[in-house]
């Protein structure tokens, strides 16, 4: 069937007139340059005659100029076009685009400006027109424009990335009740977007719900398409801190005790913070502080059987039993196989 829509389009450039075979031409390049192939596409448009009826050829034109990257030439036909697709959303981005791209910045963003002014719901528009504002370090102009594009246009997932950039430019601003609000609406619209977790995190975590910024960073770590050993630890770390923060859990003062190994845990000597954590623990084997700390030098020298089973014993002995199973699911984010978190489950 293509090979017959080809071979009735060179027929009609043998045989057509003039303004025929100029919209064959058109029709012939439109084909090869959505087939990606813009050599052959760039050939057809050459082969196109000049006359008074041709401004409608750059309706493809002009994208098959943005997609060979010849801004110049875009440049070029700017004034004689401008008029005629002054309401052409699509070709008047590529004219501020090849504006920008040939170092014209301040007539490219005015361009920008006017067009989201006249178009607030285009979200291609906007959102160039937002990292424009970020770039010149004009953020409240920017949070002006997502408000317009979201005042404007009806409630939709894809929308999500805008709440998302307010949450971050409220953040900026340290505004954070409002970038919380904003990044919750982000992650209302479109859950399963992973970076807005860790956001939302991050912002209860400041506001010292931890609780909250533990659900955060546990929903980003499943999400996330790569794991990320950094976040990986800081979670749990800051499950321990949280559990231990509890005066209930300390039955001595640990706070000077522990402090050499928390010391040398963060020095990365991390066989010496066993054996001082392991001495204290012979002194106080009940205290929660403590053990955290030993699970948590254990997870990162990656023995992460050697702390589910240590954490096993604990199940059995402990009435902490909550506090045990949430760290035995937490080393799992770090490395321990799901299958030896349900063995040791099997074997408590």
């Amino acid at each position: 069937m293509k090979k017959l829509c080809l071979f009735a389009l060179f027929c009609n450039l043998v045989y057509a007139d003039k303004p025929t075979n100029n919209l064959a031409r058109y029709m012939l390049a439109n084909y090869f340059q959505y087939g990606n192939d813009l050599k052959s596409a760039g050939y057809w448009y050459g082969q196109i005659a000049p006359d008074n009826d041709s401004r409608y050829v750059y309706l493809g034109y002009v994208p098959y100029l943005a997609a060979s990257k010849a801004y110049d030439d875009i440049v070029k036909v700017i004034p004689q076009l401008d008029d005629h697709f002054k309401h052409n959303q699509e070709i008047q981005i590529m004219f501020a685009l090849a504006l920008e791209q040939t170092g014209k910045k301040n007539e490219a963003h005015s361009r920008l400006v006017s067009l989201n002014e006249n178009h607030k719901t285009n979200q291609e528009l906007a959102f160039k027109v937002v990292q424009m504002y970020l770039e010149r370090t004009e953020p409240e102009n920017a949070l002006k424009v997502i408000k317009n594009l979201l005042n404007s246009s009806a409630r939709r997932p894809n929308n999500f990335i805008f709440h998302f950039m307010e949450s971050q430019i409220y953040l900026q601003l340290n505004k954070k009740t409002e970038a919380l609000v904003a990044i919750k609406q982000c992650i209302e619209v479109y859950p399963k977007f992973d970076k807005s977790w860790l956001l939302y995190a991050v912002l209860h975590e400041q506001e010292g719900k931890i609780e909250e910024a533990i659900k955060g960073y546990s929903t980003f770590l499943e999400m996330s398409p790569e794991s990320n050993a950094e976040i990986e630890r800081h979670l749990l770390m800051l499950a321990f801190k949280h559990k231990t923060n509890n005066p209930k859990n300390t039955t001595v003062d640990t706070k000077k005790t522990l402090s050499h190994a928390t010391e040398l845990l963060a020095k990365t000597d991390y066989h010496k913070a066993l054996i001082a954590v392991d001495n204290y623990l012979a002194m106080a084997p009940e205290d929660i502080q403590a053990r955290l700390l030993k699970i948590e030098i254990l997870a990162a020298q990656k023995q992460f059987e050697k702390a589910a089973t240590v954490l096993g014993q604990w199940i059995v002995k402990d009435k902490e039993i909550d506090i045990w199973l949430k760290t035995l699911h937490l080393l799992c984010y770090l490395g321990l196989p799901y299958s030896k978190a349900l063995q040791t489950l099997e074997t408590v």
